[in-house]
């Protein structure tokens, strides 16, 4: 555990000191945080719970001059997923470089979209990293690069105006991750109805999803709906077994949070007056919603909160920008990062104790 330690340590420690009000200082503490962490994340070996299982795909994948229809449909991993094993193939038969190349795209794409989104970049990296890191970055390979370019289709639509590249983003996070069609949905349906309604009615919206949430069985409706289809692959496959496993609940702790933290966002929201912080907020609110909704399925409940913790990083972040006082807004600067630590280290510890994370080990040694 000491070495998990250390690494949060040094990347909060390094965050921090983009206290000073100079944005090239806050852009280089956010280079040597992202670098630290993707140092650390690439040279990983064997060291969590899923990793064995990406090193089995990447072995079932066809090389480039083998692939074929059928081939592809014979490894347990979606297409576009599995091209990406066979592209690499094609470079290096090692599965732990393949890995660490996906690592340092997954991370350095997710600090990109936040220096472009965030007014304080530091603290939503702190504030993103800190919940999601070992969940999502160093156990779900496969998923935290989907996120990643869910993430860039987030920029894309919000920051960019670009409805075409966000839907080419989705639809490459699709092919990584199945679990990426709620929101290509979600997305759309966003689309469809953001400019008819204010930001109170989408506030509104995610606390009357969170107050019905409870009562509904989203799992069991999904689940009638997809055994309809009457067609077969593994997408559908997939899809359905994820609804037949519902598996644990999430902890109550973790609801918990992130109710207070939709609260918290709302209060800092009080301060956006420019159309991009509010669109930001209007579109947080009905994810918030929307994701709350799968309270019944808590292995598409845990996936959808890590959405919510990139967003309300970025609104947090924002909101302490807007901040007149400057000793108000160290204040909160310091809380923030305190709470961002203590909770990181109590999660990571969690981890070990749970064997969901293991006692680290590095490839280098193969090829020392």
């Amino acid at each position: 555990m000491t070495i998990y330690t250390v690494l949060v340590v040094a990347v909060c420690f390094f965050c921090s000191l983009a206290w000073v009000d100079s944005r090239q200082v806050s852009r280089l503490s956010l280079i040597v945080g992202t670098v630290i962490l993707i140092i650390f994340t690439a040279l990983r070996f064997e060291s969590g719970a899923d990793y064995d299982s990406y090193v089995e795909i990447f072995l079932a994948s066809p090389s480039v001059s083998e692939l074929s229809l059928s081939a592809l449909r014979q490894v347990p991993a979606e297409v576009g997923y599995v091209l990406l094993n066979s592209l690499f193939k094609s470079v290096s038969s090692e599965a732990f470089l393949f890995l660490a190349l996906l690592s340092c795209l997954s991370i350095a794409s997710k600090s990109f979209v936040i220096y472009k989104m965030s007014d304080i970049p530091y603290l939503s990296f702190v504030l993103y990293f800190a919940f999601v890191y070992f969940n999502s970055e160093y156990i779900q390979v496969r998923w935290a690069f989907a996120l990643s370019l869910i993430y860039v289709a987030l920029y894309l639509y919000v920051s960019r105006r670009s409805t075409f590249g966000a839907v080419i983003a989705l639809c490459a996070a699709v092919s990584m991750h199945v679990f990426s069609l709620y929101f290509v949905f979600a997305f759309i349906a966003y689309i469809a109805v953001s400019d008819r309604f204010s930001v109170p009615v989408f506030f509104w919206f995610g606390l009357g999803c969170l107050a019905t949430s409870f009562l509904l069985n989203i799992s069991e409706t999904m689940l009638v709906l997809v055994s309809t289809v009457g067609f077969d692959g593994y997408f559908y496959q997939k899809l359905v077994g994820y609804l037949r496993s519902v598996g644990d609940a999430v902890a109550w702790h973790v609801t918990l949070r992130y109710v207070l933290i939709y609260f918290l966002v709302c209060y800092f929201a009080r301060n956006f007056s420019d159309s991009g912080s509010e669109g930001l907020y209007k579109f947080y609110c009905y994810i918030f919603g929307v994701v709350m909704l799968l309270s019944s399925f808590p292995i598409a409940l845990s996936r959808g909160y890590i959405f919510c913790e990139l967003l309300s990083a970025l609104l947090i972040a924002n909101g302490v920008a807007r901040i007149k006082c400057s000793y108000t807004k160290m204040v909160w600067m310091i809380l923030i990062l305190l709470v961002c630590l203590i909770y990181w280290l109590l999660l990571g510890q969690a981890f070990v104790r749970n064997d969901h994370i293991y006692e680290y080990n590095t490839w280098l040694r193969l090829i020392g």
